[in-house]
Order: C-alpha cells, then structure tokens, then sequence
C-alpha cells in the first residue's frame, strides 16, 4: 500500500527528497543551496539537471523564478506537467479526472446478489458504511475510490504561502 507524502514546508520537502532521490530519478546530488536552483544533480540517465524544489509546483512562478536558470521544478504537490515551460517532478499529482458521462445502473427485476445484500444490511444496521470497510472483508475488492474534488479548488491551490482549505 502506498502511503501518502504530506508535507506544510518546502524545507520539510527538501529533506525527504535528499533521502529518496532515486524515487523522483535522481542518482547523486552535486550542489545543494537555498538560491535558485536548489540543486544540481545527477539524474539516473547520467544528465545533470538544475532543479528548482517547491511545495507547490506553482511556487515556481510566485516566487519569480526564471526559467532559463533550471531544468526541472520538483514539487511535492502539483496540477501542471509544467510551470512557466519548465517540466515538473511532482510526488503528488492533482489532476482531475471528470467524465463526460456517467454510467447509470438501471432498475432490475432480478434478485440482489449476495454482497450487495450485505451492503445494504450494513448500511441500514449502522446508516452508513465507512470508506475504509470498503477495502476489508467482504467488501474488498481490486478498485480504488477517489473523492472528486471540485475544478474550481484545484485551479486555486496555492495562493500565497497557505492553502484555504476551510471555506
């Protein structure tokens, strides 16, 4: 199971990727400062590469980085393949996925299967069912479940140094 990389300082970033670097495709670092680019590096092809290290990919751009001084942005969060035409290096992608359509289930005239009899018993015993029950036990199954989050939230992450995740 993977388990997710939740970082609030670029510098808490910075320190876990100086300790997995083979994990965004880097061998070795050659130079590591606090002025842009953050790094040279050697990456796992044998090239060396500036990279730039943000929170948020779109950092990049409010921090008024050029785009001639890197060749990679590494984020820990970001919704762009690139920033100002720079390619990003992103731990966590915020893409949204939004169907044209959605695929119905029409009304049946055929009895319930087993485990959605179970489904339903645990929902009307309890009047809910935990997100997590879905991946133990009889509800286990080969999928994963994503909550959609809204374009228009995603198209806001960053503004500024903090994210309003409370509106």
């Amino acid at each position: 199971m993977k388990r997710a990389l939740i970082f609030t300082k670029e510098s808490d970033f910075r320190v876990w990727f100086e300790q997995n670097l083979e994990s965004v495709g880097v061998k070795r670092i050659i130079l590591s400062q606090e002025v842009c680019p953050d790094y040279v590096a050697e990456m796992s092809d044998v090239r060396i590469a500036r990279i730039e290290a943000e929170l948020f990919a779109i950092n990049f751009r409010y921090h008024r980085h050029s785009h001639t001084k890197v060749d990679y942005i590494l984020a820990c969060y970001s919704n762009a393949e690139e920033v100002d035409g720079v390619p990003v290096i992103a731990v966590h992608k915020l893409w949204v996925w939004d169907p044209d359509t959605i695929e119905t289930h029409a009304l049946r005239d055929t009895p319930l299967t087993e485990p959605e009899l179970d489904m339903l018993a645990a929902l009307e015993m309890s009047g809910g069912l935990s997100v997590a029950a879905l991946g133990t036990g009889s509800f286990s199954g080969d999928q994963e479940i994503w909550m959609r989050f809204p374009p228009e939230r995603i198209r806001a992450l960053p503004r500024g140094p903090t994210i309003p995740f409370s509106q």
